[in-house]
């Protein structure tokens, strides 16, 4: 294990309750949005979220350069907590749905901060348990938040969730000014001009896959995340609280297999064999989605876990890959290859607007599935790291 050790606990705190408040209203954002509008027009709402965040992503590490890190984790973090604050008690639709894309934008960019405070920190020889182990602690606050967010449904409404995700944002700002001085940096980053850093990006072959790999990722993700509940909810008909136990379940792979992997692929393996694995896994639970019509609850769970076990080995090895083709001075890199989420999210919900207006939502399943079978060619001729 490297050195540092005591900023790393920081940063995991951190990175903790930044997942659990972010990770509480995501799998009731849709449903919670479907109050104000119907499904395709949800889908457009959310295609011009993605675009002004990935506007705002590519415009912030010149504001972290101005601001330095720490400070402008600060300012984000107070923005993001009033917009949460807002959103809980606001009856006004149309401040709703602004304040919405606030929060979204906002929390995004406060998992760059994590990456660059956290690569700074960071060498390549411990990359894959660093981030195993990073990553194993962001998805203890996705594992238990439906267990919260199901609970919290049945006292009041949606609108609580995000309350509740704001008073937890609380403590996050409290953690990151109360430790300011560790967290400190005031070194200048390297930012290159778009082109240019496309066009070294493309150079680049092996990081060009895994970039377009973690793509296919973040894109598997906003279709399960959007359209999961919605179709067990609505199509299959189980209740919110059979959802968040399902979704409990799903989700335990991201803890228990995350920081295995990654000392798998530090020791052994590399991150290649991993990724394929992952891929075929979610491959073949997310085609099944489309044929499964029962309601039974033990099947339900043990589909998502097995799909969710394949993402959760991709995501740790396609993290431990990325980060050891960089270091902290790349915040132009770091930055674009979180671009991908939102990317990913944009053209996923871009997508997903046509494919409704022909076909009923269980569709999505299956053009997933297609996408994923094809993200098999680059994951198999990426250079390994063994």
């Amino acid at each position: 294990m490297p050195k540092y050790h005591k900023a790393f606990y920081l940063l995991h705190a951190i990175g903790f309750l930044l997942a659990l408040s972010t990770a509480l209203p995501a799998y009731v954002q849709s449903s919670f949005l479907e109050g104000f509008m119907n499904l395709q027009m949800l889908s457009l709402y959310l295609t011009g979220i993605m675009l002004l965040t990935l506007i705002m992503l590519m415009i912030y590490p010149h504001i972290i350069n101005k601001l330095t890190n720490l400070r402008s984790q600060l300012l984000v973090t107070i923005i993001s907590i009033i917009a949460l604050l807002i959103l809980g008690v606001s009856k006004q639709p149309i401040v709703i749905l602004i304040i919405f894309a606030v929060q979204y934008i906002g929390l995004n960019l406060l998992f760059i901060n994590s990456d660059v405070a956290l690569e700074n920190i960071s060498d390549d020889a411990h990359t894959g348990v660093i981030r195993g182990r990073h990553l194993t602690i962001l998805n203890i606050g996705w594992l238990i938040s439906p267990l919260f967010m199901g609970l919290i449904v049945s006292l009041g409404n949606y609108q609580l969730i995000y309350f509740v995700a704001g008073l937890i944002m609380i403590l996050n700002l409290f953690v990151v000014y109360s430790k300011r001085d560790s967290l400190s940096d005031h070194k200048e980053y390297k930012v290159h001009k778009i082109r240019n850093l496309l066009k070294s990006l493309y150079r680049k072959k092996n990081l060009r896959k895994i970039f377009t790999l973690s793509f296919v990722l973040n894109f598997f993700y906003c279709l399960m995340v959007l359209y999961i509940p919605i179709y067990l909810n609505q199509n299959i008909g189980l209740e919110w609280s059979a959802i968040s136990l399902i979704f409990t379940v799903m989700l335990l792979p991201f803890v228990i297999f995350g920081l295995p992997a990654g000392k798998i692929a530090d020791k052994w393996l590399g991150e290649k064999e991993i990724i394929i694995t992952g891929i075929i896994l979610m491959f073949i639970t997310t085609g099944m989605i489309f044929f499964v019509n029962s309601n039974s609850i033990v099947l339900w769970a043990l589909l998502l876990f097995i799909g969710r076990t394949g993402a959760a080995i991709f995501e740790a090895m396609q993290e431990a890959y990325f980060f050891k083709h960089v270091t902290g001075d790349d915040l132009d890199l770091i930055n674009l290859f979180r671009d991908l989420r939102p990317m990913a999210w944009l053209i996923g919900t871009g997508i997903s607007v046509i494919i409704l207006h022909f076909y009923p939502v269980q569709y999505i399943f299956i053009f997933l599935a297609l996408i994923l079978f094809f993200s098999l060619w680059p994951a198999i001729t990426i250079k390994d790291t063994k």
